[in-house]
């Protein structure tokens, strides 16, 4: 999941400030530092630095997706037979 070119819009979601107050929510601005975090180790020290969210915060990271199962594709689909539709009366 790790895509580099979110790093831009998720850095705009912890940082951008309207006045003296944040612009996001402070649950919205944890889970794009986790997700930065995840992207890059580096911004982890960093946002710390310069923002107001605490390590304890940060602590509780997202899980990484799990893999599929093994013999399955990314997701599991059930095939049925069509079914014969008779014409409206």
């Amino acid at each position: 999941m790790r895509e580099t070119e979110a790093v831009p819009a998720l850095r705009s979601i912890v940082e951008d400030k309207k006045m003296w107050k944040y612009s996001q929510h402070r649950e919205l601005r944890i889970a794009a530092a986790q997700a930065l975090a995840k992207i890059d180790p580096r911004f982890g020290s960093q946002v710390l630095a310069d923002t107001s969210l605490d390590a304890a915060e940060l602590a509780v990271a997202p899980l990484d997706p799990a893999p599929p199962a093994p013999g399955y594709g990314s997701a599991a689909t059930t095939h049925y037979p069509a079914a014969a539709l008779s014409a409206p009366p």
